[in-house]
Order: C-alpha cells, then sequence, then structure tokens
C-alpha cells in the first residue's frame, strides 16, 4: 500500500481526530520516512506539512539522539510498542523535548510505526526554573503551559501609568510571541511593542489599574498588529507588580465562529433539516421544515416521530431505517404528508451521526421539496419528444451534448454526416473525435465560456472513414432538469460554400497583385472603414507609412466638408444601391496640404452574397484642376483683352473720324475762303489725331504686356525730370521728400498724365509733389490748388472713356494712370484739397 493511498484511505479520520489533538501525532513507514504530521507537530516544529512529507524522523531529532533512533525503530518493530523522551530540533534551531509513545500498526499488509507525543518542553523549563529560582518563582511557574510574564508598573511624575518593564517572562511567553526572554526582559513594553504605547485594546492603563490597585483582568482580546485573540489574565502579587497569564485563542475564537456560522447556516437553509434520536424522534428542526409541511410553531412538531411525516403505505420507512443503521445513511425519493394532509415529493438525504469514539448519537436529515421539479420533469419529457420530431425533421444537424463532448441526443442528419452506420453508436462517440484539428475544438469550448454561446465558427470534421469536409458551428448553452449544464450545437455541411470562398480568396489575392503595381492609389478597407492593405502609390500620393494608414481611416483626413457626401454614397453600398461608386473629394497628406482626389469605390460581396470589403481607387487630379483653372483664367484674360481691344477701337473710330470731318471741312472752307485760320483748325484736329494714335499705342503697350518686369526706381529723380518739362510756362511746383518704389519708366508717365490734366483742366497756377517712405510703402501725394473736382465725377475718374468738363479730351489719360499702377500693385485715389483743388494719392510697393 502506497503512502498516497494510506493517505487517502485515512484522510476522514485524521481531519476529525489528529488535527484536532493537542499531542504530535506522526506516521512514519518502515524506512523512517514521515508519511504524516498533524497540525500540533507541524505548528510546534514549524515546518510546512510538505517540508515534513520530505524529511526521515532522524533527520529532525538532536544530534545526542539520532543515533538511538535507529535502537527504537528495531525495538518498535520487535515488541510493537514503546514509550521514550526525545528531542526534537525545530526549523528555527530550537530544541522540543517530546515523550513519545510509539505503536506498531498494520494495514494491509504494510506496517506503519503510529507516535503520539506530549511537548514536556514545559514542564522540563518549569523542572529547571523550580531549581535555580526561588520559592515565589517556582510556585508561579510549577506547571504552567499558558505564556505567563511578570512586569514592574511605570508611571509619570502625577502617579498615571505610562510604561512597563519585563522582569521575567516564561518559554511560552517567548514561543508564543516569537522572542527570547534576552530580547525582552529588562525592556520597557513601549520598545517591544510599540502599538501598545499607541493605545491598542488601552492596555497600559488596564494594567496600571491591576499593578496600583490591586485589581483583577480577565478577558479575551484581538490585537490588530498580530491579527490574533489572546485570553488574558492579570493580578497584582505585590504593588506596582503586576503578572499577567495569556494564551492563544485564535484558533478557538475561529473553531466558535464557524461553528455560530454553520448553525446559522442549518437554521437558515433553503433545505428542511431536522435531528433526532436514535429512535427516530424529533430534537430539532430548522424553519424551513415548518413551512415546507405547513406547521406554524415547533411544539407542533418536536418530540414527534419522524415517520408521522411521510406517507409510508408499504413499509419503506423501516427499510430505510435498517439501511441507515446497518450503512450509516441513506439518499432517495419519498412521499411526504403536510399537516393539512395533502401529499409532495421530496428527497431525503440522512445519515447516521457518531461520536469521537465512534458511537451513533443521533441521526440528521435534509429535505429538498421535488414536487415542481417532478412536474418540470414530466414537462421536459414532452418537451423532449416534441423537440426530437422537430430535430428529426429539419435538414441540419443537430446535436445534445454535456461540455465533455459527450453526446446525450442527436439527429439522423448528423450521425449521417459524420459517416454513422446508427444513432446508437454516434451516442457512444465523443464530440472530440470528430474535430480534424483539436484546436477547433479549444477555440471552441473556450468561445463558450466567455460568451456563453457559439456562432458561425467555421472548421473543418472529420468523417468516421478519416475524409475531411468544412462545416459551421453554432451552440448555445442550456440546462438540464438536475441543474447541469447541456449544449445544443447546429452542424451545417458547407463543402460547396468554402469551396466558393477559396475561390474568391483567390481572386481577391490576383486582384491585390494588380492592385500593388498600379500607378493608381488602392486601399481594401472592411465595412466599417478600417484600412486593411493599402498599395506604393497611395502611400507615395499621401506621404504616410504604411502603418500609420493602417492605424486610421481614409474619413479620417478627409475636411469635414467633404465627409458628408462620403458616408452617403457609402450608406447606398450598405442599402446594396449599388456595388460601384464615384466621387471628387479632397484628402489631407500628411505635410497638411490638401490633395484633389477621384475616388472609385468597388463593395466586394462572399460566395453567399454579404458584404465583405470595400476597394478604393483614388486618382490625383491635381494636375487636372490646375488645367482647369489655368484654362479659366486664359479664357479671362482674352475676354479682357478683348473688351479693352473693343474700347481702342471704339475710341479711334469715333474720335478720329470726328477729326477727319472736321479736318476735311477746314480744308474745303480754306479752298473756298483761302482764309488761314481754317488751315490752322484743320492742323490743330490733325495734331489731335495724331496724339488720339499715340495714347492708344500706349492703351495697347499696358493691355498687351500683362505682367511687368518691375525694377527699383529712384522716384524723386522721375518725378524732378517731369516738373523739368513744364519750366517757363508760369507755373509754380514744390517737390518734398523722397523715396524708393517698385516700378518701371512708365512712372513718370503717370506723374506726367496727373500733372499735366491739372494743368489743363483744373486752373491751377500751382502744384505740390510730396513724396512719403515708410516700412513697406512709398507714397506720391500730387495737389493742385484749382478748381477741384465734383464728388459724383470721383468714382467714375478713372473709368475708360469717362471725360467732363469743357476742356475735356479722350478720357484715356487717368484710365492709362490707373491700368500703370494696378500693374505695379499698387494704389490711387482721389481726394480733396482744402482750401480748394485736388489731391492725387498713389501708394507704391517699398523697393
Amino acid at each position: 500500500m502506497s503512502s498516497e493511498s494510506f493517505s487517502n484511505e485515512f484522510q476522514y479520520m485524521i481531519n476529525e481526530c489528529f488535527n484536532n489533538s493537542n499531542d504530535v501525532i506522526f506516521f512514519i513507514n518502515e524506512e523512517s520516512s514521515i508519511i504524516f504530521s498533524n497540525k500540533k507537530a507541524i505548528d510546534s516544529l514549524g515546518y510546512s506539512e510538505e517540508e515534513l512529507g520530505k524529511k526521515k524522523i532522524f533527520e529532525i531529532a538532536s544530534s545526542k539522539h539520532r543515533s538511538r533512533l535507529e535502537k527504537l525503530r528495531k525495538n518498535i518493530l520487535k515488541k510493537g510498542q514503546l514509550q521514550e523522551e526525545l528531542e526534537l530540533i525545530c526549523k528555527d534551531g530550537s530544541i522540543l523535548e517530546i515523550e513519545f509513545r510509539s505503536k506498531l500498526i498494520e494495514i494491509d499488509k504494510e506496517r506503519f510505526i503510529l507516535t503520539v507525543g506530549r511537548d514536556i518542553s514545559k514542564r522540563k523549563q518549569v523542572e529547571e526554573e523550580q531549581k535555580l529560582s526561588d520559592e515565589k518563582y517556582r510556585l508561579l511557574f510549577s506547571e504552567m503551559s499558558s505564556a505567563f510574564a511578570y512586569h514592574k508598573m511605570i508611571y509619570d511624575e502625577d502617579g498615571k501609568p505610562i510604561d512597563f518593564e519585563f522582569l521575567r517572562v516564561n518559554h511560552s511567553y517567548e514561543k508564543i510571541l516569537n522572542l527570547t526572554s534576552k530580547e525582552i526582559i529588562g525592556k520597557k513594553v513601549t520598545k517591544i511593542f510599540p502599538m501598545i504605547a499607541s493605545g491598542e485594546n488601552n492596555l497600559i492603563q488596564k494594567f496600571g489599574e491591576v499593578a496600583k490597585f490591586g485589581k483583577k483582568l480577565q478577558s479575551d482580546m484581538f490585537f490588530k498588529t498580530t491579527k490574533k485573540w489572546y485570553s488574558i489574565s492579570a493580578y497584582s502579587p505585590e504593588k506596582d507588580h503586576f503578572a499577567v497569564i495569556f494564551e492563544d485563542i485564535t484558533t478557538r475564537k475561529k473553531t466558535e465562529k464557524e461553528l455560530r456560522l454553520k448553525n446559522q447556516a442549518i437554521a437558515t437553509s433553503i433545505n428542511a433539516i431536522v435531528i433526532t434520536d436514535l429512535e427516530g424522534r424529533l430534537t430539532y428542526i430548522n424553519l424551513t421544515f415548518l413551512e415546507m409541511w405547513g406547521f406554524s410553531d415547533k411544539t407542533e412538531v418536536l418530540g414527534r416521530h419522524l415517520l408521522e411525516f411521510w406517507y409510508d403505505t408499504n413499509g419503506e420507512a423501516d427499510k430505510i431505517i435498517r439501511l441507515l443503521q446497518t450503512q450509516g445513511k441513506w439518499i432517495g425519493e419519498l412521499v411526504a404528508k403536510k399537516k393539512d394532509e395533502t401529499l409532495f415529493d421530496i428527497q431525503l438525504s440522512t445519515s447516521m451521526v457518531f461520536d469521537e469514539e465512534g458511537v451513533p448519537i443521533n441521526m440528521m436529515s435534509s429535505f429538498i421539496d421535488i414536487t415542481e421539479g417532478k412536474k418540470t420533469e414530466k414537462r421536459l419529457k414532452e418537451s423532449e419528444q416534441r423537440i426530437s420530431h422537430i430535430m428529426e425533421g429539419v435538414p441540419i444537424g443537430i446535436a445534445l451534448s454535456d461540455f465533455e463532448g459527450n453526446i446525450i441526443d442527436a439527429n439522423s442528419v448528423l450521425w449521417k454526416m459524420l459517416g454513422l452506420e446508427s444513432k446508437e453508436a454516434f451516442l457512444q462517440t465523443n464530440a472530440k473525435e470528430f474535430y480534424y484539428d483539436q484546436k477547433d475544438r479549444k477555440a471552441f469550448v473556450e468561445q463558450l465560456e466567455i460568451e456563453g454561446k457559439v456562432q458561425e465558427l467555421v472548421c473543418q470534421k472529420q468523417r468516421k472513414d478519416g475524409s475531411v469536409f468544412w462545416c459551421s458551428l453554432s451552440s448555445v448553452v442550456g440546462q438540464s432538469v438536475t441543474g447541469e449544464r447541456r449544449l445544443i450545437t447546429t452542424f451545417k455541411d458547407i463543402a460547396e460554400r468554402k469551396k466558393a470562398e477559396i475561390a474568391l480568396e483567390e481572386s481577391e489575392e490576383l486582384l491585390l497583385s494588380v492592385i500593388n503595381n498600379s500607378p493608381f492609389g488602392y486601399s481594401l478597407e472592411d465595412n466599417e472603414g478600417k484600412i486593411l492593405r493599402v498599395n506604393p502609390a497611395l502611400i507615395k500620393m499621401l506621404g504616410y507609412s504604411t502603418k500609420e494608414l493602417l492605424d486610421t481611416k481614409l474619413e479620417d483626413i478627409t475636411p469635414e466638408e467633404h465627409k458628408v457626401k462620403t458616408r452617403e454614397l457609402t450608406q447606398k453600398f450598405f442599402n446594396k444601391e449599388i456595388s460601384v461608386g464615384e466621387i471628387e473629394k479632397i484628402y489631407i497628406k500628411k505635410d497638411g496640404s490638401l490633395i484633389p482626389v477621384k475616388v472609385t469605390i468597388w463593395q466586394l460581396y462572399t460566395a453567399v452574397d454579404k458584404p465583405s470589403n470595400l476597394i478604393r481607387l483614388i486618382e490625383d487630379i491635381t494636375d487636372r484642376e490646375k488645367n482647369e483653372r489655368e484654362k479659366e483664367e486664359a479664357y479671362k484674360k482674352i475676354n479682357e483683352l478683348n473688351e479693352q481691344l473693343k474700347v481702342i477701337n471704339t475710341i479711334l473710330r469715333h474720335d478720329i473720324r470726328n477729326n477727319l470731318v472736321v479736318t476735311n471741312g477746314s480744308i474745303d472752307a480754306f479752298l473756298d475762303s483761302n482764309k488761314e485760320s481754317f488751315l490752322h483748325m484743320a492742323k490743330k484736329t490733325t495734331t489731335k489725331s495724331e496724339n488720339l494714335i499715340d495714347k492708344m499705342k500706349e492703351v495697347e503697350e499696358i493691355i498687351t504686356k500683362g505682367d511687368r518686369e518691375l525694377v527699383k526706381v529712384d522716384v524723386r529723380n522721375i518725378t524732378e525730370e517731369v516738373i523739368s518739362n513744364y519750366a517757363g510756362i508760369g507755373i509754380q511746383f514744390d517737390l518734398k521728400g523722397k523715396g524708393i518704389a517698385q516700378a518701371d519708366v512708365a512712372l513718370g508717365s503717370v506723374i506726367d498724365n496727373i500733372v499735366g490734366n491739372a494743368l489743363k483742366h483744373s486752373e491751377t497756377d500751382t502744384i505740390s509733389i510730396t513724396i512719403n517712405s515708410s516700412k513697406d510703402s512709398c507714397v506720391i501725394e500730387i495737389a493742385d490748388s484749382g478748381k477741384g473736382i465734383p464728388d459724383d465725377f470721383k468714382k467714375k475718374l478713372f473709368e475708360h472713356g469717362f471725360r467732363f468738363g469743357s476742356t475735356a479730351g479722350t478720357g484715356l489719360g487717368l484710365y492709362i494712370v490707373k491700368k500703370t499702377i494696378d500693374q505695379y500693385g499698387g494704389s490711387i485715389k482721389v481726394k480733396n484739397n482744402l482750401p480748394k483743388g485736388t489731391i492725387f494719392e498713389i501708394e507704391l510697393k517699398k523697393a
């Protein structure tokens, strides 16, 4: 018989008897190995049960007793029993003196030594102290197994107890508190146990009353620091001194608490529980028994025989009593009788209760009302019959099994699908046998444990003949009548569907190969928009890395104003309105710039017509938009040029024709009258036409030149050149300031045009020109003191063909000025000069 079988056979006895003993108990085999040690042995020696189980008895004996153990073992095996004193070495190195009584026992032809030892360390210590101490301390420590300590109380100036000093402690005290006397004697308690100084259990004050007034203290106390209960007694043999006797009662307190909990559990149990004497008369009942049988008071029941509460028509009760007396327990179903004589079904579990010596003392019974369960079981059987008909009527495989894979029921579709000859043959198998890959079985069970169900788990199944096919499993967890978990699983043969899916996957791989080599950007996404794959062209186009794109959605890099139409298009896919769509939108590149794109989207479907993934083709249309903008700008310029050429043509045709009419008329008048005044008139209109043609040439240069090439221009120098052209005509000029502007040589014509207009039309005799420079601009103010320009005309002053007054010209001068300033990127405006006259203000960019 092995040590393990021995442990199993005697486990109950060990737990109930040996572990509650105050003696050290060992079971030792013939090779001296310790195969069992009780709780007292473990606590006393300080080893764990596993550590002692790996040792031989002589390994924990003191050196002076180790050599004797082999002789003792032989004597025990020869004589059958022996009594001896030994010293054992504790794990911490201390010595445990024990008086052993050993007896040889035989179980299944295998011999063991049962050794029961009593700790005589305390007795030895007391004996030793009796020899060394005076009579007072001999009597104090004599035969004491509890922890003992003798103290002197310390008071403050007001006589208040503030501390106490250790004068004497016994071995039990050292052992319980895991301290030696050397560490304690002569020391203050607040140094040894700081928690007492903090006021735990108010011990200093309580012991102070004992020492000072001779009071006695008896109390059970719990210490948070050690997490243990102690029974403490204190008394004062002499003034200002006190003795304390205490013991660790943590185990007792725990046992008492467990006992209270057990009693409460029995009293409040949902099962009816009774205790009877050996004759079957009720001595205890819980509340559930009264409620189950319809009684209101315990006095109606206690003292009556248990058989009175059964409906016994065939002597079943007597049989149960006999089985209980011979076997010690009985479990089964009976019919019970309530107070009002109504009957109900119960499940009874009863057992004989024995005392420590194995003598039966009473019987305990537990009852469960199973009336509804019986009805439910009947309904379930009827339901199972209906379900069986349904199972056979569906075209898919269905199985009922437990969590270990044992088949409880199945329809014919399933066992035929798996290649079995009959349902009976299938019920003798296990679901695990039909998995081609056991990893699928593991995944199936894990999903059940986590989610409580499995939906459409695709895996490979193996038929009885070894052939393999693809199958889809769906399973839910149910419960049997007895509360056991059951699985209802459906099986679909999806071999053809799987072939189609594989073909689809292959076609998708081919498509992706084409996509990866495409010059256009492509992305493969799931139906939530998560990117699954991108091609190199898209990475290059948007500037993101592959990882960055896989961690985002294309919608996340879409400006808000473009998201709405994207979602509208995507919704059409979900509604199956379209399978291909096209949209033009904007994406935000990694560098923050925007890129216009044309996106074409395809919805992919599985073999069973379920939407699977989306493919996006993304084309960069930046160049196309740029070309279209350039075309629009070119058309706009052409149209503007045409309009301006029309103006020139109109002016030329209209004004020159008028001049020619005047010239011809003057020449005819000259020929008729020979008056030179008509010849001068003809000369004047001819000169006017020449000046007009020059102006038109200047306008043509402005509108056809387009963007001018600007240079640094000294505004004061150009202005001085313009003023020099008017020397000798009696006009006074006042020039102030200087500045450098972005312009070209045409700036002189601009200034000359404004000065010339002032001289012709404003009737001024002074012109002031002021040049001001700032950080960014150069401003030229040309002011006259003439008659000024009406406010209504100022808005139209720079329009082509606008003229006013008797001295009005072609209306081109200021039009040319405005166009030239615009091409410089500057501005021109006109305002009143105070007290009279006009100011033209030209602002140019500073060079």
